[in-house]
């Protein structure tokens, strides 16, 4: 199992990569209910809780390099233009926000799955992680954009020959 963590090196806005080897062979065939956030006896002791946060859950049917999952652990999309969608086994990407159902939006089995046990719901950022600092121009707005901004407020249509760049980020 492979997951990307703020732990053990990571930090929230660059996730590590961490690795965890089910001890045994697991039987994976067979009727039990998926379980995510149990182990019985494996970690925490006795207890078999894990106590831990999730942002969204994809399981896969192949595995995925891991140059690849550190490329697109920052993409909170999950459609036919990532390059191991037909791997795709479910996806859940626990935007609900309440309820006790988390949907599969992307697995070809539309498995839903029920919460059950102690959970809370908690907002978490849509920015997943921090934007690179090649494109932070194209996501907010600069000084050149005030005046382009301010003539779509006013209906007023924009001449080239008055030279302004700016770009028009509230169109309504």
């Amino acid at each position: 199992v492979k997951g990307l963590t703020n732990r053990e090196g990571g930090t929230r806005t660059s996730p590590s990569m961490n690795d965890y080897r089910i001890p045994g062979t697991p039987n994976f065939d067979n009727n039990a209910p998926m379980r995510v956030g149990f182990s019985p006896g494996e970690l925490n002791g006795g207890k078999g809780y894990i106590n831990v946060q999730l942002a969204e859950l994809k399981i896969w049917q192949a595995a995925i390099p891991e140059k690849d999952i550190q490329t697109y652990s920052c993409d909170a999309t999950m459609d036919e233009s990532h390059p191991y969608y037909s791997f795709l086994v479910g996806y859940w990407p626990m935007l609900e926000g309440s309820g006790n159902v988390l949907k599969d939006v992307g697995g070809p089995y539309e498995a839903n799955m029920t919460l059950s046990g102690v959970y809370a719901w908690e907002d978490f950022t849509d920015l997943i992680c921090s934007p690179s600092n090649t494109n932070l121009g194209t996501l907010v707005p600069k000084n050149s954009d005030i005046p382009t901004q301010i003539l779509s407020f006013f209906n007023i249509a924009r001449q080239d020959k008055w030279g302004l760049d700016g770009r028009v980020w509230i169109a309504n």
